[in-house]
């Protein structure tokens, strides 16, 4: 068996929180912070893949898909459909972020869309797939992006699943500014896309000491299935009820 195979100890994980967000879809932002970076730096990376796994050690999920991409280079970077949340899973996702995309030849990265077109056809898998996820969570840091996502490239949806939201990892944290409104010029590429969807973005602190607004950001989530759970009369199974 290859040493990447081999799973590595759970570690011991805090209680998740009650209630659930049935089938998860984390479509994860690795662009690096810096335009002239091909990859996120280890320590970028490291950071962001320690943001995630906080997230689902206590998000209460029946089963999760990871697709993380790189919009400079409009390109899936990982995908695993059923994500094993092992120490060797989360390692294997902050290798494929750090990956140097010189690695990638230059022929196949010039056959490859546009970012608008990468992420629209994110997006559009999840809203046509035959089994589709109940919530779909774009995650990371505020990106750099700010253009809009062409309508025309988005699939209309059909149906009232999945809910989509934002987890925009913020570096500032707003609330410690009285005077601060989000303007719309303020929002990036992900967060115009979350809400065109219909979907909610939650801003949160990206400092590990301050996990109140991490926290609410989990239930607001929850909330929000719930509620379309009683709209669309769903059956939640006994083990993920509170």
């Amino acid at each position: 068996m290859e040493a990447h195979t081999v799973r590595g100890p759970a570690p011991h994980r805090p209680p998740k929180l009650g209630g659930t967000v049935g089938r998860l879809t984390v479509l994860l932002d690795g662009t690096p912070h810096n335009r002239r970076a091909h990859s996120l730096s280890r320590a970028n990376a490291s950071s962001l893949v320690g943001q995630l796994q906080w997230f689902l050690d206590r998000t209460p999920y029946s089963s999760v898909r990871l697709v993380a991409f790189n919009l400079d280079e409009a390109r899936e970077v990982f995908r695993q459909e059923q994500f094993d949340p092992y120490r060797s899973s989360f390692q294997r996702l902050r290798e494929a972020l750090n990956q140097n995309v010189a690695k990638v030849p230059a022929s196949v990265l010039a056959k490859r869309p546009a970012w608008p077109e990468m992420l629209a056809g994110l997006v559009n898998q999840e809203l046509t797939a035959s089994e589709p996820s109940d919530t779909v969570v774009f995650f990371g840091d505020a990106t750099r992006y700010r253009q809009r996502v062409p309508e025309g490239l988005l699939n209309t949806p059909r149906r009232e699943l999945p809910l989509f939201f934002y987890y925009e990892i913020l570096k500032i944290y707003p609330s410690k500014y009285p005077g601060y409104v989000e303007s719309d010029s303020s929002r990036d590429t992900i967060n115009h896309l979350t809400r065109s969807l219909g979907g909610t973005v939650f801003k949160v602190n990206s400092y590990y000491g301050s996990p109140y607004d991490r926290v609410k950001a989990i239930e607001g989530m929850i909330e929000r299935v719930k509620q379309s759970q009683n709209v669309l009369g769903m059956q939640v199974p006994d083990s993920q009820k509170n």
